[in-house]
């Protein structure tokens, strides 16, 4: 009796077998590597497949096609590795999908284009696809991440602007309790658009601020709100937890984030805006308006969208005050005269503006 019983279950598994085989065999995935530079097809790389941050498997690739599959009810990650490029990787999260979804095998092809690595950009760390479930189509659907925002930037390339928590680094507040952004139309800050761009670098630059006054908790809330903004810029970076540690992710946010001149204006108006209230030397807040106008006058004049040329024909009436007030600045030092910014009429002036193109830009109306 005992034998006939493990004669059937060793018969129930041999027939059971290649069900589960091929429940797994869900996502099939097939493509090429290639050049980005020159588009020839590539071979000899390895792409190395990680399972829920644990299980990771090697597959040598000797031609310049690949195939492999996926399992159901997991987040892979795929990455491709070539000597002398970038690692660039898929993300596929096949989590939590229903069963209805892997009855029929799912098929992508996918031509991963890849970079020449350099001593500044050896790994991308966010994914350059994502493939995700689409439960109205019951499929899975490949994402071209590169398509919304480039994260190759150049060697020489420098930030339109400092980082906030550069600028405030040498100008001390003499009060450390600034009002911040708590109010603005959540609407118009989602997306990529150009005036979301904007609102995205006012609570970038609050967030960055909260880090330089040691206000860990408050950088956090910002972040969670740039998060909600846009979750595909913001969703890869973890939570502070400390004021250090925020401000180095903060120079490398910026670098990224602020190849958006939108992003950069929105940033600096807010970092004026702060400076204006309660901030020390009139030098610093000087070289910071310096900033701002060679950031408006690097700007691409080719704007479409009415909210932007009103946005930009308002930041541009700035430009000769700050002028004016750098000339007045000069004369007064070189004829060893005191020299009060508070008091002085542009500065008053732009002070005015900002304030004024602020509260427009947050009005919910």
């Amino acid at each position: 009796m005992a034998i006939k019983i493990h004669i059937l279950l060793v018969l129930g598994l041999l027939f059971s077998t290649p069900q589960l085989l091929g429940a797994e065999k869900f996502l099939r995935i097939k493509g090429a590597v290639l050049d980005a530079e020159t588009q020839e097809p590539l071979s000899n790389y390895t792409i190395k497949k990680v399972e829920d941050g644990l299980d990771s498997t090697l597959l040598h690739i000797e031609k310049t096609k690949f195939k492999l599959w996926v399992s159901p009810n997991r987040k892979t990650k795929l990455y491709f590795l070539k000597d002398g490029y970038v690692v660039k990787h898929i993300l596929i999260d096949a989590a939590f999908i229903p069963s209805r979804a892997y009855k029929k095998k799912q098929k992508l092809t996918v031509f991963m284009e890849m970079d020449k690595a350099t001593e500044r950009i050896k790994v991308i760390e966010k994914p350059v696809f994502k493939i995700i479930y689409d439960p109205l189509l019951n499929s899975m659907l490949l994402k071209d991440m590169s398509k919304k925002r480039d994260f190759h930037i150049a060697e020489d390339y420098e930030p339109p602007f400092p980082s906030p928590a550069d600028t405030y680094s040498n100008v001390r507040p003499t009060d450390k309790r600034l009002s911040l952004t708590t109010s603005y139309p959540e609407k118009k800050a989602k997306g990529n658009s150009g005036m979301a761009s904007v609102l995205q670098g006012i609570l970038f630059a609050d967030m960055n601020y909260s880090l330089f006054i040691e206000r860990t908790n408050d950088a956090n809330n910002f972040l969670t709100l740039l998060r909600t903004a846009d979750n595909e810029a913001w969703g890869g970076v973890k939570a502070f937890d400390s004021p250090e540690y925020g401000k180095i992710v903060m120079r490398t946010l910026n670098r990224e984030q602020s190849v958006d001149t939108l992003f950069a204006l929105g940033a600096h108006l807010e970092t004026s805006r702060l400076i204006f209230q309660s901030f020390t030397s009139d030098s610093k807040v000087l070289i910071h308006l310096k900033t701002l106008k060679r950031v408006l006058e690097q700007f691409d004049a080719g704007v479409t969208s009415p909210q932007v040329s009103d946005f930009m024909t308002d930041m541009r009436t700035l430009i000769p005050h700050i002028e004016q007030l750098e000339e007045t600045y000069k004369e007064q030092l070189r004829n060893k005269m005191n020299f009060e910014m508070k008091k002085d009429e542009d500065f008053q002036l732009i002070h005015e503006k900002v304030n004024a193109i602020y509260a427009a830009l947050i009005s919910k109306s």
